[in-house]
């Protein structure tokens, strides 16, 4: 399933949309994500207020086997504030660590908690691991497998 970006005119504000159950969150003031499976009638509506397509978001997940060190991704998340979920599964030693790229993946840096630590991991996990706000940013695995078999997934 993809989701639609929607860029509203200059001056949009957010408590003018009137929002259904169909047609999805403002992510910021002037811009709309859509599920692509939105009736015609509801992309007719944004456009009669000023919104025009500005693209499209292709909502996926990172989920694969590894027994090799390297990096592994791209994952592209939604800027819609939901947690980004990591699984890390199998048994493995070494170290898993989430990259985080605004750049479509030219430059890769750790991504951090609030107090700048690099988000890594030595053990399985299942949790939250970030939230996203800003569009079209990619996230990364590096892992350094000392020896085993790693489960990953990485989703919204």
């Amino acid at each position: 399933m993809a989701t639609l970006l929607f860029k509203g005119p200059v001056g949009t504000v957010q408590s003018t949309i009137l929002l259904t159950d169909r047609i999805p969150r403002v992510v910021s003031a002037g811009l709309l994500l859509v599920p692509d499976t939105a009736p015609q009638a509801d992309l007719d509506s944004l456009a009669a207020i000023g919104f025009t397509p500005a693209g499209s978001l292709a909502m996926g997940v990172l989920n694969d086997t590894t027994m090799a060190s390297g990096t592994y991704g791209p994952f592209t998340s939604a800027p819609n504030n939901l947690p980004i979920w990591l699984t890390l599964s199998g048994t493995w030693a070494g170290l898993v660590e989430l990259l985080r790229s605004t750049d479509g993946g030219v430059t890769k840096l750790p991504a951090t908690d609030a107090d700048g630590e690099p988000k890594q991991w030595i053990n399985n996990i299942n949790a939250a691991v970030a939230q996203e706000t800003i569009g079209n940013v990619t996230y990364y695995l590096k892992a350094t497998l000392n020896s085993g078999r790693l489960n990953y997934r990485l989703e919204q």
